[in-house]
């Protein structure tokens, strides 16, 4: 599928606020959700001094771990905060209403406001846990 010109990014915009701005509304839950599941994990892995290599016996046991039980530890471990881990689990539950039940079925019931507000929260968690990567990654070099 190509994209019309009017459909590409913006210059310095990220792909999740691309699609954000152009309603894709399942694409942008999958990719958002996807993006926290992966720095969720490299987050978990760097507490255990290793390197997110799915390879590595010792990843595939921390990563193969609910997703529930990784945000847990990463709370109580003080890598996220009680704030973050909210918005986080927040959205995790959108995500899983959408995908897991027949929520599906309820998007086409839902208003633009809703609409808009998942959205925004799918972004807003995604770029929550990247941030929450970066600043483990500059602490480490300190």
């Amino acid at each position: 599928m190509s994209l019309e010109s009017n459909e590409r990014p913006l210059p310095n915009e990220s792909f999740h606020q691309f699609l954000r701005r152009t309603r894709r509304f399942y694409q942008l839950i999958l990719e958002t959700w996807s993006s926290v599941e992966f720095n969720i994990d490299q987050l978990l892995t760097k507490q255990f001094g290793l390197h997110c290599d799915y390879n590595d016996n010792a990843v595939k046991f921390l990563v193969k771990s609910s997703f529930g039980r990784k945000l847990d530890f990463l709370k109580k471990v003080g890598v996220i905060s009680l704030e973050e881990f909210h918005v986080v689990r927040e959205f995790e539950e959108h995500r899983n209403h959408f995908f897991h039940t027949l929520g599906a079925t309820t998007l086409f019931v839902m208003s633009e406001d809703e609409k808009d507000h998942t959205m925004d929260e799918a972004v807003r968690a995604a770029q929550l846990v990247f941030d929450i990567l970066q600043r483990q990654s500059h602490a480490a070099l300190k």
